[in-house]
């Protein structure tokens, strides 16, 4: 699992930022859960861009010139939990990539784009595996890596159909059933059925059950807990229910398995899960120009000096999804001190060195 990412000229990121991740506890609900968080344009997407360097040979993948800093290389390195670290950069100064120390291959990413639009049908077949790697190579613009292909194999295995169905449940309230069918011309397709038993063809549903279809088939791959997923902004499309419910299944994901959350949603921050490891990473542009990484410090000493206000519900304005929001407020930066920490000291931060 990933323990730590920095990035250096690349991008927004000028001086290096470090970006330190949760990790689960094997127990807990959300201890491997990180949101990340931010305005538009700070950065996140460019760090969901550098992961992808990691599942690419040399020869695939470039530093643009408009992504490099004059001849100052762009560095990214990666930590992972047996603290074996890789080393991204670029080779004399172009666009060729280079990989110093350890290459991180065991280190399993699973990347969800924002764009996660995808047909009914399908041709072929898809494993895990190949659908992990295709996906952990698609960030901005990522197209689709074998949805419907892989659903189709999950519809044999009675216990990841279930689990997916079971799912799909709790976040759509008039959810049924799915299979494959045939038409012609035309081949396979993905069936979505709803509980008053009309069918529809998954490529005609809403943008939202799309993308829970997508979301999900990754939660239900059993092999996966060593694997890091990476969900860019899940709340595209999504009734604010489901969000609070899709909030929910990642908090009990993250009991076992890492998942870092690329958010504008303050329904995705829970305190509790905060108390119990997550970490939450802001993201700003210092003067318009750098992208800053900031952390959420002293998230125990905050939940102790609500004390027994988390377990009031007289008390709703202290854990509400309005006091999550100053998460998300512009230039709210995270500092260490109590004081600065209650006040969220607006203006002037420190980056991560």
């Amino acid at each position: 699992m990933l323990k730590r990412v920095t990035i250096q000229h690349y991008r927004g990121f000028y001086s290096k930022q470090t970006f330190n991740f949760a990790i689960p506890d094997g127990s807990k609900p959300g201890s491997g859960l990180t949101l990340i968080v931010g305005p538009n344009n700070s950065g996140k997407t460019t760090f969901i861009e550098a992961l992808t360097f990691t599942k690419h040979d040399g020869n695939s993948h470039r530093f643009l010139g408009i992504e490099r800093h004059g001849r100052r290389a762009p560095i990214i390195t990666l930590t992972d939990t047996a603290r074996k670290t890789e080393k991204i950069t670029n080779v004399n100064g172009g666009a060729q990539v280079d990989f110093e120390g350890h290459r991180l291959d065991e280190l399993q990413l699973e990347i969800i784009g924002s764009r996660r639009y995808w047909t009914a049908q399908y041709s072929g077949n898809m494993n895990f595996g190949q659908f992990n790697t295709q996906s952990a190579k698609q960030a901005r613009n990522a197209g689709d890596p074998g949805t419907a292909a892989l659903l189709a194999e999950v519809n044999k295995d009675a216990t990841q159909r279930d689990a997916l169905t079971g799912l799909m449940k709790r976040l759509v309230p008039d959810f049924s059933s799915w299979t494959v069918n045939s038409r012609e011309p035309g081949g396979d397709y993905l069936r979505y059925e709803t509980g008053r038993g009309n069918f529809h063809a998954v490529d005609m549903l809403g943008d939202g059950i799309v993308s829970l279809f997508r979301i999900c088939l990754h939660l239900v791959n059993n092999q996966a807990d060593d694997y890091t997923l990476i969900i860019d902004e899940p709340e595209l499309s999504l009734h604010p229910n489901a969000q609070k419910t899709l909030r929910k299944i990642l908090s009990e994901t993250t009991a076992k398995k890492q998942i870092i959350v690329v958010t504008h949603s303050p329904h995705f921050v829970d305190w509790d899960d905060i108390n119990n490891g997550a970490k939450v990473l802001r993201l700003n542009k210092h003067e318009d120009n750098q992208s800053v990484v900031n952390e959420l410090n002293l998230a125990a000493t905050y939940m102790t000096a609500l004390g027994s206000s988390v377990e009031q519900w007289q008390k709703p304005e202290l854990l509400d999804v309005l006091a999550k929001e100053i998460l998300f407020a512009n230039k709210v930066l995270f500092e260490s001190p109590w004081v600065s920490f209650l006040g969220f000291v607006l203006g002037s931060g420190r980056s991560q060195e």
